[in-house]
């Protein structure tokens, strides 16, 4: 079940509708969910998208992966572009956020920066929200960063303040990028479908892996997949120690450049 995360009931109506969700729980938080998405609508802030993205992960036992879409600011941006974010940063915190697009992904990604309160002040080239830090924080707990994506339209910049936003265009916005978010919601949902099953009993009886050190060699092979679908266990066979193993697959996924499309 892939996971969606939304702060505004206006953003999620085109998307619901799109999708066909029907209404499941309306208690602590609005979720709806088909058989593949679920989807919860936080309302706006940190602490408001913190706590969604923690109850909506507590009620799922099989999460696909978790994704944001949600409108945002940018200096120069053109109005109703569709941006993959390829890097967060906590405004308050400073604190710096990587989502890993180890996918093919042929539209923009940029840098997010994330607010406290809404701002009309860009002063730097990049997209602005006031959730997107606090979900990927939260879904880290749940998942590794390839999982976590956060998708934004550009819905206001300097040209046109988001004093003049209404919920029409806010709609209308969403409305033009469902293609794309189709697209990210298949890939996602591909991660857990084209997942090979490996076979790591002959590599745990070789070499002694703890508890945790075979969990972790999981989530890596896991990344692995995404990024190198050629990859083989067989790869591995020449290491004499846990250890290496997994610093070996750490070594590789965190050198590994996706190409990201210029804006």
């Amino acid at each position: 079940m892939l996971l969606i995360t939304l702060a505004l009931s206006v953003e999620a109506a085109p998307i619901l509708s799109h999708l066909h969700c029907k209404l499941v729980e309306d208690k602590a938080f609005r979720i709806y969910e088909n058989e593949q998405v679920r989807i919860v609508i936080s309302g706006v802030g940190k602490i408001s998208m913190a706590a969604a993205t923690a109850y909506l992960a507590g009620l799922t036992k099989d999460i696909s992966g978790f994704l944001n879409i949600g409108i945002a600011g940018h200096k120069d941006q053109k109005i109703s572009e569709g941006i993959l974010v390829h890097k967060i940063i906590d405004s308050t915190l400073q604190k710096s956020f990587y989502p890993t697009i180890c996918f093919k992904w042929d539209f923009p990604t940029d840098v997010l920066y994330t607010l406290d309160a809404a701002e009309d002040q860009y002063k730097k080239p990049y997209l602005y929200d006031m959730e997107a830090s606090a979900f990927f924080s939260t879904a880290l707990r749940f998942e590794t960063s390839e999982k976590i994506q956060v998708f934004k339209i550009v819905s206001d910049n300097e040209q046109n303040p988001f004093k003049e936003l209404t919920k029409e265009k806010v709609k209308t916005l969403i409305e033009e990028n469902l293609e794309k978010i189709d697209e990210l919601i298949n890939i996602m949902l591909s991660f857990s479908r084209s997942k090979p099953l490996f076979d790591t009993n002959p590599l745990f009886q070789a070499l002694h892996f703890t508890a945790f050190q075979k969990n972790r060699l999981l989530e890596l092979l896991a990344q692995m997949t995404v990024i190198d679908p050629s990859f083989q266990l067989s790869h591995l066979s020449h290491f004499k120690r846990a250890k290496h193993v997994l610093e070996y697959l750490e070594n590789k996924i965190q050198n590994y450049t996706p190409h990201y499309p210029l804006k």
